[in-house]
């Protein structure tokens, strides 16, 4: 498995689409630092609303705001993923692979791993760049006082992964570009959809939200203080999506034709 993690960091860092998307998120990232403003994808909630107009230039403020619309990444996850994954099923560099001998756990674990490792980076870029530009510009800010940023990029981590997970689980069992960005974006959109729909009979069912990952992904940013029982709730939500969409990602892997 390490010669094909190996093999995926060579191929990815001679691709062009690779460089041209990572282009285009450090000019969001520049947006961000410049102005503060970030935006989002889902159905917000009242608790996950942040208000331009209160945002104060400065770098602390800047990096509050990409950490409260975390949910922007998923765009750049989908890139990232359909590129990796996807590429060699049309290119028949998957089945090339397995015919030597690659086992398919080996081959979905391995890809797993390598788009992690790289989607985590965009998130650690996503999170300190902005601080670093709008405290170039602006200077610091005094929002440090309020929020306690180690503990939502704590918070937040666990969720990342699980996206990360499901779009993987995605792009390995459907395999082409264009189903695979369709079932991703509907993936999150629907279900807010459905739960916004279903709290118009009964508001106590508002408290789904807190199990959408996009959502609980941006949630965790506002709160302060994030408790350890907010914690914990992050952990489990995310380490429960990781396991449950691996484990489905690897048998329904173990069971489709690759051509």
């Amino acid at each position: 498995m390490i010669n094909l993690i190996r093999a995926e960091f060579y191929r990815i860092l001679r691709s062009r689409s690779f460089w041209v998307t990572f282009m285009v998120f450090l000019a969001l990232i520049a947006a961000i630092g410049l102005s503060g403003l970030a935006g989002s994808i889902g159905v917000a909630t009242s608790e996950t609303i942040a208000t331009a107009e209160s945002i104060v230039k400065s770098g602390s403020s800047f990096q509050l705001a990409s950490l409260q619309s975390g949910d922007t990444l998923l765009y750049f996850f989908l890139a990232l993923i359909t590129s990796i994954i996807a590429y060699d099923f049309t290119g028949q560099t998957a089945k090339n692979v397995l015919l030597r001998g690659t086992s398919r756990t080996s081959y979905y674990l391995s890809k797993l791993i390598v788009v992690s490792i790289i989607c985590l980076a965009y998130v650690l870029v996503y999170s300190t760049l902005p601080f670093i530009i709008g405290t170039l510009m602006y200077g610091a800010g005094v929002e440090f006082e309020t929020y306690d940023y180690g503990r939502i990029i704590l918070a937040q981590l666990p969720i990342y992964l699980a996206i990360i997970s499901l779009g993987v689980l995605l792009a390995m069992t459907v395999k082409r570009t264009g189903p695979i960005v369709a079932i991703y974006m509907a993936s999150f959109m629907v279900p807010s959809l459905i739960i916004t729909f279903l709290t118009q009979v009964d508001e106590r069912f508002v408290k789904l939200f807190d199990y959408l990952l996009d959502i609980a992904l941006r949630k965790v940013a506002f709160l302060t203080p994030i408790t350890n029982d907010h914690l914990l709730f992050s952990y489990a939500l995310g380490i429960c999506a990781i396991i449950g969409t691996t484990a489905l990602g690897i048998y329904l892997f173990q069971k489709s034709e690759i051509k």
